[in-house]
């Protein structure tokens, strides 16, 4: 008695269509964590662009805050924006010290001058309050004039640019918190636009002995 060799067979039709299915989710998976992949890639570079740009900015920023002195015994070193016990954010800072701050002449300690000086976010420090289309972070040496908006500009000097938000608060009268934002647009996997935000904090902690008696 002779046997018949097994013949071959093929993949059926059902077969064939659940692979090629299988293949098919694969496939879009994979290209989804691609796609995650490189627009997390493409948006933190940018993101970490967008904050190296906001700390340099606090860092240009706090030495010209931290060396605030009141002009007066018994006065206060800031005098802008007032301390409340819930601040609200303000884009002026206005303060004096004894520095030239602009001129960067010596200080004479046996008659030391007292300055006035102005961090605005601002078009022009003169209208510290107006942000305009193209807003700058200024410091302005200005008068002593009251209301402070009436004061004269004596001389400016610009610390930032190409800023997109500048936030001062006081929460005690010897600190001082500063917040800078800068936007940017970053590139997504399908090399689509994105805008996103960063927003950086510091707070300035003024000498003691530039607080209220």
């Amino acid at each position: 008695m002779t046997t018949r060799p097994p013949t071959a067979r093929g993949m059926s039709l059902i077969e064939l269509l659940v692979s090629l299915t299988v293949l098919a989710l694969l496939g879009t998976a994979l290209a989804q964590i691609y796609q995650t992949a490189q627009t997390a890639f493409l948006s933190g570079g940018g993101r970490i662009a967008l904050q190296q740009r906001a700390r340099e900015t606090l860092r240009r920023l706090t030495p010209y805050v931290s060396c605030a002195v009141p002009a007066a015994e018994g006065a206060e070193a800031v005098t802008a924006p007032p301390v409340t016990p819930s601040p609200t954010p303000n884009t002026v800072l206005e303060y004096t010290s004894p520095m030239d701050l602009l001129g960067g002449a010596p200080v004479d300690p046996r008659a030391p001058v007292s300055r006035k000086y102005r961090i605005c976010f601002a078009e022009d420090p003169r209208y510290p309050t107006v942000t305009g289309t193209k807003p700058k972070i200024w410091l302005a040496q200005i008068g002593t004039e009251i209301p402070s908006d009436n004061a004269a500009i004596i001389g400016k000097r610009v610390l930032a640019d190409q800023i997109d938000g500048f936030k001062v608060i006081r929460p005690t009268v010897n600190s001082v918190e500063i917040t800078v934002t800068k936007n940017g647009t970053v590139k997504t996997a399908r090399f689509q636009d994105r805008t996103i935000s960063v927003s950086l904090k510091t707070s300035v902690q003024i000498p003691y002995y530039a607080t209220r008696p």
